[in-house]
């Protein structure tokens, strides 16, 4: 899994940023159109599904590194977001100022939280990241457009310090 997981978090974020760009553009097309609801629910848990793997990934990458924290057996919580919409869609429920929508934005904040604070854990010298540290990651993990590109730096001192470790 480990393997798996550098692999995302090394892709280069032109790739994370066009696949953003892709499904927002789909669920704008579609947004006029008339489609099943299993179609309209795949479509909303794309961009969501794409920006949970790269926080999972970050998340198992800075748990190699040995960051502090939440453990690894945390690594499904990032599976949870993009199934939540999946779930609601196809039952109906509302995904606009519902329960459903505040549990989603929890679960999603709390994977997020877990990824920002593995990630400015393993990059910190004394292995404890202040929370403001992890708050503004966590947000730029939220807002994946623009954290791809501002998060690279980090995630690639990491990835440098795991080949050095296993060397």
């Amino acid at each position: 899994m480990v393997e798996l997981s550098r692999y995302f978090a090394r892709l280069h974020p032109t790739v994370l940023t066009a696949v953003l760009i892709a499904a927002m553009v789909v669920q704008i097309v579609l947004s006029g159109l008339h489609v099943t609801p299993l179609i309209r629910a795949i479509v909303t848990a794309l961009p969501i599904a794409a920006t949970c793997l790269w926080c999972w990934s970050i998340f198992r990458v800075a748990k190699a590194c040995g960051a502090p924290g939440a453990g690894v057996t945390w690594g499904w919580l990032f599976a949870v977001p993009p199934m939540m919409p999946i779930i609601a869609i196809l039952a109906g429920w509302s995904m606009q100022n519902s329960p459903a929508a505040l549990a989603f934005f929890i679960v999603f904040f709390v994977a997020l939280w877990f990824a920002a604070q593995a990630l400015e854990n393993a990059d910190a010298l004394n292995g404890q990241a202040s929370a403001g540290q992890i708050v503004v990651t966590m947000f730029l993990m939220f807002f994946a457009l623009i954290g791809v590109w501002i998060l690279r730096p980090k995630i690639q001192r990491l990835e440098a310090r795991m080949a050095t470790s296993a060397d």
